[in-house]
């Protein structure tokens, strides 16, 4: 018995060193200095909704009705909320009821919603506006209110 438990703690005072003298086990920071130090900057996606109203060669003027998180941060300093999305050739744009659609189709009082992708510290309006919008979506013009039934 008195072996058995000799040999046991040998195995283990070789096993303990052993395994802390390697630190690629550990997986800690020291394997990985770079991502311990700096946060990945990973782009997200900046939702705009809003009504259209004007199209202009290239820009659309909206009034901004709404947001995802990013988009009302950064377009909190919007006094009249009227924002320029600027798009091009690679502005990907789909509008409810058609297979295709290209910024001709997008009209005066459609609603529309706008996305982006930039960096999360994409803060202001300018620095939202600098950007081409990677994809806009033209839902239509805002439906008529339907009337309450006569009671």
């Amino acid at each position: 018995m008195r072996t058995v438990l000799m040999v046991a703690l040998a195995t283990t005072a070789v096993a303990v060193p052993t395994a802390v003298a390697h630190p690629g086990n550990a997986g800690g920071p020291a394997n990985h200095p770079a991502t311990a130090t700096q946060p990945v900057k990973r782009p997200v996606a900046f939702v705009v909704r809003g009504v259209v109203r004007t199209v202009d060669g290239t820009t659309i003027t909206i009034d901004v009705t709404g947001g995802n998180r990013f988009a009302r941060r950064a377009l909190a300093d919007l006094d009249p909320q009227s924002f320029d999305v600027a798009t091009d050739d690679t502005t990907r744009f789909s509008k409810q009821g058609t297979d295709t659609a290209t910024l001709a189709d997008v009209a005066k009082d459609d609603r529309v919603v706008v996305i982006y992708t930039a960096l999360r510290s994409t803060d202001t309006s300018a620095e939202l506006a600098a950007l081409t919008a990677r994809r806009v979506v033209d839902i239509g013009p805002t439906p008529a209110p339907t009337p309450k039934p006569a009671s």
